[in-house]
Protein backbone atom coordinates (compact mmCIF):
# COMPACT_ATOMS: atom_id res chain seq x y z
CA UNK A 1 0.00 0.00 0.00
CA UNK A 2 1.25 3.31 -1.10
CA UNK A 3 2.42 5.72 1.82
CA UNK A 4 -0.63 8.54 2.07
CA UNK A 5 1.21 10.76 4.61
CA UNK A 6 1.89 14.31 3.05
CA UNK A 7 4.39 16.76 4.29
CA UNK A 8 3.84 20.57 3.75
CA UNK A 9 6.09 23.26 3.65
CA UNK A 10 4.28 26.94 4.15
CA UNK A 11 5.80 29.92 3.28
CA UNK A 12 5.92 30.07 -0.79
CA UNK A 13 4.51 26.88 -1.06
CA UNK A 14 1.09 27.54 -0.04
CA UNK A 15 1.94 31.39 0.45
CA UNK A 16 3.64 33.70 -1.16
CA UNK A 17 5.88 34.69 2.03
CA UNK A 18 8.72 35.96 -0.37
CA UNK A 19 6.51 38.18 -2.01
CA UNK A 20 4.83 40.11 0.82
CA UNK A 21 8.51 40.11 2.21
CA UNK A 22 9.83 42.16 -1.05
CA UNK A 23 6.60 44.31 -0.61
CA UNK A 24 6.92 45.60 2.77
CA UNK A 25 10.89 46.47 2.21
CA UNK A 26 10.13 47.89 -0.40
CA UNK A 27 6.99 49.95 1.05
CA UNK A 28 9.04 50.94 3.82
CA UNK A 29 13.10 51.03 2.61
CA UNK A 30 12.91 51.43 -1.16
CA UNK A 31 15.21 54.41 0.18
CA UNK A 32 18.16 51.62 0.87
CA UNK A 33 18.02 50.13 -2.78
CA UNK A 34 21.07 50.60 -4.81
CA UNK A 35 20.56 48.43 -7.49
CA UNK A 36 17.57 48.35 -8.98
CA UNK A 37 18.11 45.43 -11.04
CA UNK A 38 18.81 43.31 -8.31
CA UNK A 39 14.85 43.96 -6.66
CA UNK A 40 13.65 40.61 -8.07
CA UNK A 41 11.61 37.90 -5.61
CA UNK A 42 14.10 35.22 -6.16
CA UNK A 43 16.36 35.03 -2.96
CA UNK A 44 15.33 33.95 0.59
CA UNK A 45 16.55 37.10 2.46
CA UNK A 46 15.36 40.01 0.97
CA UNK A 47 17.24 42.22 3.75
CA UNK A 48 20.51 41.50 2.45
CA UNK A 49 19.08 43.22 -0.89
CA UNK A 50 18.06 46.12 0.66
CA UNK A 51 21.33 46.65 2.56
CA UNK A 52 19.55 46.26 5.79
CA UNK A 53 22.10 45.89 8.55
CA UNK A 54 19.57 44.30 11.05
CA UNK A 55 18.05 41.93 9.28
CA UNK A 56 16.19 40.15 13.03
CA UNK A 57 14.77 43.25 13.51
CA UNK A 58 13.26 44.08 10.20
CA UNK A 59 11.55 40.52 9.78
CA UNK A 60 10.07 41.10 13.26
CA UNK A 61 8.35 44.78 12.55
CA UNK A 62 7.43 42.69 9.13
CA UNK A 63 5.30 39.95 10.90
CA UNK A 64 3.91 42.40 13.99
CA UNK A 65 2.78 44.42 10.60
CA UNK A 66 0.93 41.35 8.80
CA UNK A 67 -0.67 39.79 12.07
CA UNK A 68 -1.99 43.32 12.37
CA UNK A 69 -3.01 44.29 9.29
CA UNK A 70 -2.64 41.96 6.38
CA UNK A 71 -3.84 38.69 5.20
CA UNK A 72 -1.02 36.95 2.88
CA UNK A 73 -3.65 34.83 0.83
CA UNK A 74 -3.04 31.20 0.21
CA UNK A 75 -1.87 30.28 -3.54
CA UNK A 76 -4.19 29.10 -6.07
CA UNK A 77 -5.78 25.70 -5.69
CA UNK A 78 -4.20 25.17 -2.65
CA UNK A 79 -7.05 24.61 -0.54
CA UNK A 80 -9.32 23.14 -3.49
CA UNK A 81 -6.49 20.39 -3.90
CA UNK A 82 -5.81 19.71 -0.43
CA UNK A 83 -9.37 19.31 0.55
CA UNK A 84 -9.53 16.99 -2.63
CA UNK A 85 -6.51 14.98 -0.64
CA UNK A 86 -8.19 14.30 2.48
CA UNK A 87 -11.35 13.16 0.38
CA UNK A 88 -8.90 10.73 -0.82
CA UNK A 89 -7.61 9.70 2.79
CA UNK A 90 -4.10 11.55 2.62
CA UNK A 91 -2.83 12.57 6.13
CA UNK A 92 -1.59 16.22 6.04
CA UNK A 93 1.48 16.98 7.90
CA UNK A 94 2.16 21.08 7.93
CA UNK A 95 5.88 21.52 8.72
CA UNK A 96 7.33 24.50 8.61
CA UNK A 97 10.88 26.28 9.79
CA UNK A 98 8.96 29.43 10.89
CA UNK A 99 10.63 31.18 13.98
CA UNK A 100 8.45 32.28 16.97
CA UNK A 101 10.62 34.69 17.64
CA UNK A 102 9.23 36.62 14.22
CA UNK A 103 5.76 36.32 15.12
CA UNK A 104 5.04 37.49 18.46
CA UNK A 105 6.72 34.49 20.16
CA UNK A 106 4.15 32.37 19.09
CA UNK A 107 4.79 31.05 15.22
CA UNK A 108 1.78 28.10 15.63
CA UNK A 109 -1.52 29.93 16.94
CA UNK A 110 -1.52 32.46 13.86
CA UNK A 111 -0.60 29.64 11.75
CA UNK A 112 -3.25 27.58 12.79
CA UNK A 113 -5.73 30.52 12.49
CA UNK A 114 -4.48 31.14 8.89
CA UNK A 115 -5.02 27.56 7.93
CA UNK A 116 -8.82 27.21 9.34
CA UNK A 117 -9.11 31.20 8.01
CA UNK A 118 -9.32 29.94 4.63
CA UNK A 119 -10.39 26.53 5.37
CA UNK A 120 -6.87 24.59 4.47
CA UNK A 121 -7.30 21.08 5.84
CA UNK A 122 -4.29 19.44 8.52
CA UNK A 123 -3.76 16.94 10.13
CA UNK A 124 -0.76 18.45 12.39
CA UNK A 125 1.58 21.46 12.37
CA UNK A 126 4.88 21.66 13.38
CA UNK A 127 6.60 24.57 13.53
CA UNK A 128 10.42 25.87 14.19
CA UNK A 129 11.71 22.44 12.54
CA UNK A 130 15.09 23.35 10.96
CA UNK A 131 15.78 19.56 10.77
CA UNK A 132 12.94 18.61 8.15
CA UNK A 133 14.41 15.77 7.00
CA UNK A 134 13.88 14.19 10.02
CA UNK A 135 10.81 14.70 11.24
CA UNK A 136 9.53 13.52 7.77
CA UNK A 137 11.49 10.26 8.70
CA UNK A 138 9.82 10.19 12.20
CA UNK A 139 5.89 10.42 10.68
CA UNK A 140 7.24 8.23 8.15
CA UNK A 141 6.02 10.99 5.20
CA UNK A 142 5.45 9.52 1.66
CA UNK A 143 6.43 12.66 -0.02
CA UNK A 144 7.32 16.48 0.70
CA UNK A 145 5.85 19.71 -0.64
CA UNK A 146 8.80 22.00 -0.27
CA UNK A 147 10.29 25.49 -1.87
CA UNK A 148 13.71 25.17 -0.11
CA UNK A 149 15.72 23.05 -1.98
CA UNK A 150 18.37 22.79 0.94
CA UNK A 151 15.82 21.32 3.30
CA UNK A 152 15.02 19.04 0.38
CA UNK A 153 18.54 17.87 -0.40
CA UNK A 154 18.18 16.18 3.28
CA UNK A 155 14.73 14.90 2.73
CA UNK A 156 15.70 13.13 -0.47
CA UNK A 157 18.93 12.00 1.24
CA UNK A 158 16.46 9.78 3.89
CA UNK A 159 14.93 8.13 0.44
CA UNK A 160 12.15 10.46 0.49
CA UNK A 161 10.30 11.84 -2.33
CA UNK A 162 9.89 15.64 -2.87
CA UNK A 163 7.65 18.11 -4.83
CA UNK A 164 9.44 21.17 -5.69
CA UNK A 165 7.52 24.68 -6.27
CA UNK A 166 9.76 25.81 -8.77
CA UNK A 167 11.30 29.33 -8.55
CA UNK A 168 14.44 31.13 -9.31
CA UNK A 169 16.38 30.32 -6.36
CA UNK A 170 15.57 25.96 -6.70
CA UNK A 171 15.12 25.67 -10.50
CA UNK A 172 18.48 24.00 -11.14
CA UNK A 173 17.67 21.21 -8.41
CA UNK A 174 18.13 18.10 -9.15
CA UNK A 175 17.86 14.51 -7.64
CA UNK A 176 16.01 11.53 -8.76
CA UNK A 177 13.69 11.75 -5.67
CA UNK A 178 11.94 15.07 -6.64
CA UNK A 179 9.85 16.70 -8.98
CA UNK A 180 9.31 20.59 -10.33
CA UNK A 181 5.80 21.57 -9.85
CA UNK A 182 4.60 25.14 -11.34
CA UNK A 183 1.11 25.38 -9.69
CA UNK A 184 -1.08 23.46 -7.05
CA UNK A 185 -2.55 22.25 -10.18
CA UNK A 186 0.40 20.29 -11.31
CA UNK A 187 1.32 19.29 -7.63
CA UNK A 188 -1.93 17.30 -7.81
CA UNK A 189 -1.08 16.08 -11.33
CA UNK A 190 1.69 14.58 -9.98
CA UNK A 191 0.36 13.14 -7.05
CA UNK A 192 -2.47 11.62 -8.98
CA UNK A 193 0.29 9.73 -11.05
CA UNK A 194 1.79 8.68 -8.59
CA UNK A 195 -0.94 7.57 -6.17
CA UNK A 196 -3.24 6.16 -9.57
CA UNK A 197 -6.37 8.64 -8.81
CA UNK A 198 -7.80 10.76 -11.02
CA UNK A 199 -6.62 14.23 -10.84
CA UNK A 200 -8.72 15.81 -13.08
CA UNK A 201 -12.12 15.96 -10.92
CA UNK A 202 -10.06 19.09 -9.52
CA UNK A 203 -12.14 21.05 -12.31
CA UNK A 204 -14.68 18.40 -13.14
CA UNK A 205 -17.15 19.10 -10.17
Amino acid sequence: MLNKKIGLDVDDCICNTLEMDFAYAYYKYKDKIKDIDKIQPNHYDVTKLFNMEDGEAFYKEEKTFLLKNVDMYPKVFVKEVLKKLKEKGFEIYIISARKAMFWDGDSKTPLKKWLEKFEIPYDEVFVEIDNKNEVCKNLNIGIMIEDNPGHVQKINNEGIETILIRSEYNKNYSHSLNKFAQSWIEVYKILGEKYGFDYTDLISE
